[in-house]
């Protein structure tokens, strides 16, 4: 797995010797990504080498609500594949005559949110932002991006997955609806979305239950309503084996394969989501009739977070995660040992 200088995550910037910066020598942006296009500091053969290996990349985004067409990482990744197939349309950049921040400007912003991929920043907000600022840059400024990264320490390989982090990001919304008609049955990655489809119905009742629970003057440990919310709260905590396959099992594969970034997020995820079953199992367990004002309040609180911050993680692994997690890990022989793992650890929903 690539690691930084520093040992841990890519770091940004010069690293320093006392107060004098380490000279480092230029090494040119990676250009397998990028439209054949040269930067002024490359001549002779790095420009030769350059238009070679360039060929466009083919990100072909679909306006209106966002949601674009997939795009293959391996076509990213593979640099000797790509061929060139004809002129950048501006339009697939955003339009060149539209008004946008001045190069500097815009170099600095994705300099910014390629800091942020590193450092395993909120997924959500990573994806909207990089929406926006794909209509308005070029190959040239992420390319520009790029050589900066480089000439603060990071090789050209780190780069350039932060580079592929941020054009997947966003480029690959809506995907997950093909993602799971292209896998075969018994993939584990299928068995893991329809787990995703049975907690969104658990949280689903969770959501109508409490609504109902909350209008109530009273409520028992025999009444109906509370042994619903205690049959929807065991689903939720079966979850737990779900997050524990994903952690011990799916996301040491991504790192293996150098995206560690990427499970970084979802890792958090899952020990906010521990945390919240967590509190929920403890609310039922200390439930007092003669208490159940503040049982109520504290109910409607606890289980809004928790909807929404699962939903979220849903989100994100489905759309983003499981897409890169296919198309960097290829090896069919590395997905049956991620299920002959994930079947003894054992799946949601099927005890109980």
């Amino acid at each position: 797995m690539p690691r930084s200088l520093s040992g841990g995550r890519l770091r940004i910037g010069v690293k320093k010797t006392g107060q004098k910066p380490l000279v480092r020598e230029r090494t040119p942006a990676r250009w397998g990504i990028l439209y054949g296009e040269p930067s002024e500091e490359q001549t002779g053969r790095q420009q030769d080498a350059a238009h070679r290996r360039g060929g466009l990349f083919r990100a072909r985004l679909q306006r209106g609500r966002g949601v674009s067409q997939s795009v293959s990482l391996a076509e990213v990744q593979d640099v000797d594949g790509i061929r060139h197939h004809g002129t950048w349309r501006s339009r697939q950049w955003g339009d060149s005559t539209m008004k946008a921040e001045s190069r500097k400007d815009k170099t600095e912003a994705l300099m910014q949110i390629l800091r942020r991929i590193d450092q395993g920043d909120n997924p959500q907000t990573l994806r909207a932002e990089a929406r926006r600022l794909i209509e308005q840059i070029t190959p040239r400024d992420l390319a520009r991006a790029e050589e900066i990264l480089v000439r603060g320490g990071a090789s050209s390989h780190q780069a350039g997955q932060l580079s592929v982090a941020f054009l997947l990001m966003g480029v690959l919304e809506g995907r997950e609806a093909n993602l799971r008609e292209r896998l075969p049955a018994d993939h584990v990655l299928r068995i893991i979305l329809a787990e995703h489809e049975l907690t969104r119905c658990f949280l689903a009742d969770l959501d109508s239950l409490v609504r109902e629970i909350v209008t109530l003057e009273r409520m028992t440990d025999t009444s109906m309503e509370f042994m619903r919310l205690s049959h929807v709260a065991e689903h939720l905590h079966a979850m737990l084996e779900h997050i524990e396959r994903e952690d011990d099992v799916l996301f040491p594969a991504l790192r293996q394969h150098g995206w560690s970034a990427l499970a970084a997020a979802p890792g958090r995820a899952h020990e906010q989501i521990r945390g919240h079953i967590d509190s929920l199992l403890r609310l039922l367990g200390t439930f007092r009739a003669e208490r159940f004002d503040a049982f109520k309040q504290q109910l409607a609180l606890l289980s809004q977070t928790l909807i929404q911050v699962i939903l979220e993680h849903l989100h994100e692994e489905d759309n983003l995660l499981f897409p890169i997690a296919l198309e960097v890990v290829k090896e069919p022989e590395a997905w049956h040992r991620i299920k002959r793992l994930c079947d003894e650890i054992g799946y949601c929903g099927v005890h109980i």
